[in-house]
């Protein structure tokens, strides 16, 4: 119950804050790990040292956008899902 004290707390503009910050921090941790695979992938083909750094840095761009709208997605969602877990808890 201290956990939905806290969570009560907080202002809109707040949960908005950790949420954008989560979501950032998820993409950035996404992105790195795919484009290290793409460097990885680079060097084992046989890639000149231009194509590994376009290719990585591109990469990164594009997983970090993938990663940053699956992170919004799951956001939503689990806010529809907290919204609906406080609104049963709130009946008790």
């Amino acid at each position: 119950m201290k956990l939905l004290n806290f969570l009560n707390k907080l202002s809109l503009g707040q949960v908005l804050a950790i949420a954008v910050i989560l979501d950032v921090l998820w993409a950035t941790l996404v992105a790195t790990f795919g484009a290290s695979v793409l460097h990885i992938l680079g060097v084992a083909g046989g890639a000149g040292a231009t194509a590994l750094g376009v290719g990585t840095i591109l990469g990164w761009l594009t997983m970090f956008v993938i990663a940053f709208l699956q992170g919004a997605v799951f956001i939503v969602a689990l806010g529809i899902f907290a919204l609906v877990i406080f609104a049963f808890l709130s009946k008790k």
